[in-house]
């Protein structure tokens, strides 16, 4: 083996070694499938009521019906019961939260979940 064919090889084998090191690495750095899921719905869902809403959805039913309001999503933790115990998962919930204003200053005084709702297209 001649003194450039060694070279290639070592390089060969260092670059291999490293690509596996660092494999572990970056599969640890990628995002989970709730992570990568809460993303997507916040494309349309905003995580604050005001902040920088960005959909709007309207309440079907009851005394909130007609009403206006600000699509949210959170992440949460849900305890299910059942016949092999308790069993803790993780979800991504979108809600239709209704925004009532205070009547002298226009600020936004209350807000309160609605269920069914619609999404207005934008």
């Amino acid at each position: 083996m001649t003194t450039s064919s060694r070279t290639k090889a070592t390089l060969r084998a260092a670059l291999m070694l490293a690509a596996a090191v660092s494999a572990p690495a970056r599969r640890s750095a990628a995002a989970t499938d709730i992570e990568t899921f809460d993303r997507q719905a916040a494309r349309s869902a905003a995580e604050n009521q005001l902040a920088r809403p960005k959909a709007i959805c309207v309440c079907l039913s009851g005394e909130l019906a007609g009403v206006a309001g600000v699509l949210t999503h959170s992440s949460e933790r849900i305890v299910k019961s059942g016949d092999l115990g308790d069993i803790e998962v993780r979800a991504v919930s979108v809600d239709c939260v209704a925004l009532g204003f205070d009547t002298a200053t226009g600020e936004q005084a209350r807000s309160r979940g609605c269920t069914p709702f619609v999404i207005l297209p934008r």
